[in-house]
């Protein structure tokens, strides 16, 4: 995603290059958005078929991966960020300084429910199962919440010094590389906090699925046969 660039040009008086970059600019804003897309519910799956699935993904529980699955909560999160910068360009030297005023991050999820079709003719099963999913989903949602915050104090922690957020005095001709520079420069600190989040994804996820949430369900619609079952 290009970031976005606000260009402030001055014009300085001969010698006056040195005072080309602001000694302390403010830190720059750092806005953190989490987009949630419509959930999508697919039921083209069978249990064998959501159990087979659940083998393979790391944020199953033992108890999720040892059992016929009757449903199953997954989405694929994404991070972007865009940044707004400053310049200043001294036409007479052709020196140019640029420093970022906004960084802006967008985290994205895209939650999907499955369904066992084989449950669809059950009632309860069916119903719980998807009052369970919904559990899946929202964890998702508090922890996206969380690292928004910690997000946005992780990029303050960046941005400490001026001279973490302000670049030159440097040729005009150079100040496209500068940006890009400076722009993928928070690509390594966003990374590391992503990774995180997909970690801690994991472990709140097995969270979930504890013997006592199955035991529950289990409770609620022990009146009514699982189909296949005898």
């Amino acid at each position: 995603m290009r970031a976005l660039v606000f260009a402030v040009f001055i014009v300085l008086a001969p010698g006056t290059c040195f005072a080309l970059c602001p000694d302390a600019p403010p830190r720059p804003v750092v806005k953190v958005a989490v987009q949630e897309q419509a959930l999508d519910f697919v039921a083209d799956k069978t249990r064998r078929d959501l159990s087979a699935r659940a083998l393979g993904m790391p944020e199953a529980s033992p108890a999720k991966q040892g059992a016929f699955a009757g449903g199953m909560a997954e989405g694929a999160i994404r991070l972007y960020h865009d940044v707004v910068f400053e310049r200043a360009t001294d036409k007479e030297s052709g020196a140019a300084c640029l420093w970022i005023s906004e960084v802006r991050v967008r985290v994205t999820v895209d939650p999907v429910m499955h369904i066992a079709q084989d449950l669809q003719q059950s009632d309860c099963w069916y119903q719980e199962i998807y009052r369970h999913e919904l559990k899946h989903v929202d964890a998702d949602r508090q922890l996206l919440q969380k690292y928004a915050g910690r997000i946005t104090d992780g990029l303050r922690l960046v941005f400490a010094t001026p001279a973490d957020y302000v670049s030159g005095p440097f040729p005009a001709s150079r100040a496209e590389g500068w940006r890009v520079k400076m722009h993928d420069g928070l690509a390594p600190p966003l990374g590391a906090l992503f990774t995180m989040m997909m970690q801690e994804r994991a472990e709140v996820q097995r969270a979930v699925d504890t013997p006592a949430e199955y035991a529950r369900v289990a409770e609620i619609c022990r009146g009514e046969r699982i189909p296949g079952e005898s």
